[in-house]
């Protein structure tokens, strides 16, 4: 709108003469700028009303996703661990090998639940409330070197060879815990699902503007048709194997939105 009557303005500018003495044609001229600049005023307005209804649209309908999904994972713990309690329960008398497996399997699938909250919860916090979440420089190197030593405590099944090549101090200017949350999700990954023996965290480029690091790892790796789904709430490679290591669907979601947050 402001750019039709800018327009207008020069055009009289430069032809002043011409038009102050043809007044009608200049009338003429001030009615179609109006009327064009109204047209684009609504035309604009409608767009921008249909942007904001379209996602607001989306975002209601990922929340009931999100809430769909939430309620489909909860189940299997919550029935697994009602059984369980009935069976305790119900049965008194059982013998202790069968009830230290049942405390067992209840103590399993409450762990599960709570990791499911958090990361529900953390996802929450980035999406909903990112405005309040405090930003300060954080040094990547630090995060890194927490999970060296974290890694030296995992049992030796677990454990993976960490290969850093960081040739620089890397500060960002973000969220500590969340820059934690990337990093410790990424690795909790290859650990769980990837059957490889090292991990790979590179400094590719680092500049005023961002940073570019390479987290890889020597593992069986990712059909090319899944790609895209990896960081999908809830999706999983192999549904069955995910719950059985503990999975809860949603690691690779916090990274992406993590990381989303920062950028």
């Amino acid at each position: 709108v402001g750019f039709i009557w800018i327009l207008t303005l020069c055009f009289i500018g430069f032809q002043y003469k011409f038009l102050f003495s043809h007044k009608i044609l200049l009338l003429i001229m001030i009615c179609i700028s109006f009327v064009i600049s109204t047209i684009a005023y609504v035309t604009t307005k409608r767009l921008l009303m249909d942007i904001i209804l379209e996602y607001n649209r989306e975002r209601i309908r990922i929340k009931k996703r999100l809430t769909n999904d939430i309620n489909h994972e909860l189940k299997t713990p919550v029935a697994s661990m009602q059984v369980c309690l009935e069976t305790l329960l119900s049965n008194m008398n059982l013998d202790d090998e069968k009830r230290q497996d049942m405390l067992e399997r209840c103590y399993s699938h409450n762990q599960r639940l709570i990791k499911l909250l958090a990361a529900v919860s953390l996802l929450t916090r980035i999406e909903d409330g990112s405005k309040f979440i405090t930003k300060e420089p954080v040094l990547i190197n630090t995060i890194i070197n927490d999970l060296v030593e974290e890694l030296k405590i995992m049992p030796k099944s677990e454990r993976f060879n960490l290969n850093i090549d960081f040739n620089e101090d890397v500060i960002v200017n973000g969220n500590i815990s969340l820059n934690c949350s990337i990093f410790s999700n990424l690795t909790q990954n290859t650990i769980l699902y990837s059957e490889g023996d090292n991990i790979y965290i590179s400094l590719l480029e680092n500049n005023e503007r961002y940073c570019k690091i390479l987290f890889a790892d020597d593992g069986n790796g990712v059909e090319e048709k899944q790609i895209s789904h990896l960081f999908e709430r809830f999706y999983r490679l192999d549904n069955g194997r995910s719950r059985q290591l503990g999975g809860t669907g949603l690691g690779l979601a916090i990274v992406k939105h993590a990381v989303q947050f920062h950028g």
